[in-house]
């Protein structure tokens, strides 16, 4: 058995092993916000006092619960399962695979790791950007709904 192919292996398992993590870590970060933006809409509604509320500050809070809610879905999508890919398929592989010499094995599983990396990470990808982009209304409306609860005498709207 050839040494340099193991050696390859594991290093595009690495790989694998990387994309991995780094979509946990986007997924817990995902989940944090999506609790925030959960927290700062009870608050803003429970802080606003609706009675004393002008046209201007009720269109405000109106405008940031609308991109809260924009945000939210964003990042609810990109926490939902995706389908990604295993270096090993299923029950039919594996058998085509103890079937064949452990260096063409081990090519199999190269490419197969390989081809596992370059999918998830279009996945990660694409989960990366969609959380960039959740980012610019998430703010937007964390200022907005603030502005609605800040006392009178420090923002006249």
């Amino acid at each position: 058995m050839n040494t340099s192919y193991q050696y390859i292996l594991q290093s595009v398992i690495n790989k694998n092993d990387f994309v991995r993590d780094a979509d946990n870590t986007l997924d817990t970060k995902v989940g944090v916000l999506l609790a925030v933006i959960v927290g700062v809409i009870t608050l803003s509604f429970t802080l606003t006092n609706f009675e004393t509320l002008s046209l201007h500050k009720e269109r405000i809070l109106i405008a940031g619960f609308i991109l809260a809610v924009i945000s939210f879905l964003i990042l609810f999508w990109i926490q939902s399962p995706k389908d990604y890919k295993n270096v090993i398929g299923g029950k039919e592989t594996i058998e085509k695979y103890l079937q064949i010499d452990q260096d063409t094995l081990i090519l199999h599983l190269i490419s197969d790791a390989q081809y596992s990396f370059t999918e998830n990470n279009k996945t990660l990808s694409r989960k990366v950007f969609w959380y960039r982009v959740s980012l610019a209304p998430l703010i937007t409306s964390f200022i907005l709904l603030l502005l609605t609860i800040a006392p009178a005498d420090i923002i006249k709207l």
